[in-house]
């Protein structure tokens, strides 16, 4: 058979060898798996460690802000403190004001005087300072003389509380600022001068020094009588006063230098105050922002002050000067500027101006002229009589005047003529200067002519003291 020739025989399986594995291998897999296994650990170490240091910056700061806080609390407590202690033992004057507020600690006096002077500043703009102080007005059909003994007896008495507190401040900050010296009190005013915007730099505030200085002393002393004592050049130029027409031709003419090339050219600033401040505010506050209403600007001649009213809005503006050069030169230069603005030239005692047709009449210095001319009563009268004239009823003279010496003496008195009916107000002193504000009322009983002629008796009785007192000034420097 096929089987058996093949000789098959059962087959016998060898035994399998076993698999060597070589120990290099593993010692190389576990070292690799131990640095993957530091260098993880090392890495979540640093970043813990990170993560400890940004928390604790983080606490840090907000403890630091939270310190800050409560030492403010603390300061404020103790400032509040002092406060109550002071109301509380009525304490008044500079001297026990000074050292309660804690911003003074650490303070050098410039510091000190810098934080007051605006401190003061913002006293003084302070509507419930500087405000029109209308009182109660008499009733429309009251006789004038209602109004002028309520004017006399509580004008007064508002003005003399009003001025005792801004003194109180003013000395508050003098002691602060320890303005012991001459040069102190000058750069003490001529900081807050600066910082009230109302000047436009050192040789302004010599210009307003200076004009008060002067226009005091003529007030004491007129042109005239000054020229008979031998106080004043005798040139054509120096006799030459406020009332002459070619006084102001040739000063607007040389840009106020006169016949001397020493003098400075003062053209563009204003006498006593700029516009921007409590005149614009004033102004604002009468019209009730109304700019449409009719104003006239007397004795304007080459001042920024028409220009100002006009760019805040107020462009029915009618501005008149004695000098037909003042009045072509300004038609000149704010043509472009003032297309809608008038221009007149024009006495401010005889004026061409329709009656009962002007909101507004803004006198800035115009009266103070007015003043220092020979026979300055009866002239005053008579520019006051055209300024109520051209005036609707309930309209406004706003005339800004110079505060040296006592205005309400020489003021009050004109204001309050017999043909006048005006309900008169005024600010406090505004740092050299005083803003009347007087509100025509309808006339009342009796006849405007006849209070013209006892206003213009009383006029002129007032300049013959006057020219009397001036003849005993000669007399006594002629002994």
């Amino acid at each position: 058979m096929l089987i058996s020739a093949l000789s098959l025989t059962p087959a016998t399986a060898s035994p399998a060898e076993p698999m060597v594995v070589d120990g290099s291998y593993f010692g190389f897999f576990f070292a690799v798996i131990v640095t993957i296994l530091c260098i993880t650990l090392g890495y979540i170490a640093l970043l813990r460690k990170e993560l400890r240091e940004l928390r604790g910056e983080k606490t840090q700061f907000e403890w630091n802000g939270t310190l800050t806080k409560v030492l403010k609390l603390l300061k404020r407590a103790k400032t509040e403190s002092k406060q109550k202690e002071a109301i509380k033992t009525n304490v008044e004057g500079a001297e026990e004001e000074k050292g309660t507020d804690d911003e003074s600690v650490g303070e050098t006096p410039q510091e000190r005087f810098e934080r007051y002077s605006q401190s003061t500043l913002d006293e003084v703009s302070d509507p419930g300072l500087w405000q029109l102080w209308h009182h109660g007005t008499p009733s429309a059909t009251d006789e004038p003389s209602a109004h002028r003994q309520y004017a006399d007896g509580h004008i007064e008495q508002m003005m003399k509380d009003t001025n005792d507190i801004l003194r109180r401040r003013l000395r508050r900050l003098e002691t602060e600022y320890d303005a012991a010296s001459d040069a102190n009190d000058i750069n003490l005013m001529h900081q807050l001068n600066s910082q009230i915007d109302e000047c436009n730099g050192l040789m302004y505030n010599i210009g307003i020094v200076l004009w008060s200085l002067v226009a005091e002393l003529a007030y004491l002393s007129p042109p005239w009588r000054l020229h008979r004592m031998g106080l004043r050049a005798t040139s054509e130029e120096e006799t030459l006063s406020y009332q002459d027409e070619d006084y102001w031709e040739r000063r607007y003419k040389t840009g106020d230098k006169g016949a001397n090339p020493d003098r400075i050219d003062d053209r563009g600033v204003g006498w006593l105050c700029g516009y921007k401040g409590p005149l614009q505010e004033t102004l604002v506050a009468i019209t009730g922002g109304d700019r449409s209403k009719v104003i006239l600007n007397i004795g304007c001649g080459l001042d920024r002050l028409s220009p100002d009213i006009y760019a805040d809005g107020y462009t029915n503006l009618l501005s008149s000067d004695i000098s037909a050069h003042a009045i072509a030169e300004m038609q000149t230069s704010t043509a472009d500027d003032m297309p809608l603005a008038k221009w007149l030239v024009d006495d401010v005692m005889q004026m061409n101006v329709p009656s009962e047709s002007v909101d507004i009449v803004v006198d800035k210095g115009t009266l103070d002229a007015l003043l220092i001319r020979p026979q300055p009563f009866s002239c005053a009268a008579k520019a006051l009589r055209e300024i109520q004239r051209v005036l609707k009823v309930g309209g406004i003279y706003l005339m800004i005047t110079h505060g040296r010496g006592d205005p309400d003496t020489w003021r009050l008195p004109l204001l309050a003529m017999p043909h006048l009916s005006f309900n008169i107000a005024k600010t406090p002193d505004m740092g050299g200067y005083f803003i009347f504000v007087c509100t025509k009322l309808p006339w009342g009983s009796g006849s405007p002519e006849e209070a013209w002629s006892q206003a213009e008796e009383w006029a002129q009785q007032r300049d013959q003291e006057d020219q009397e007192a001036e003849f005993a000034a000669i007399d006594d420097v002629g002994q």
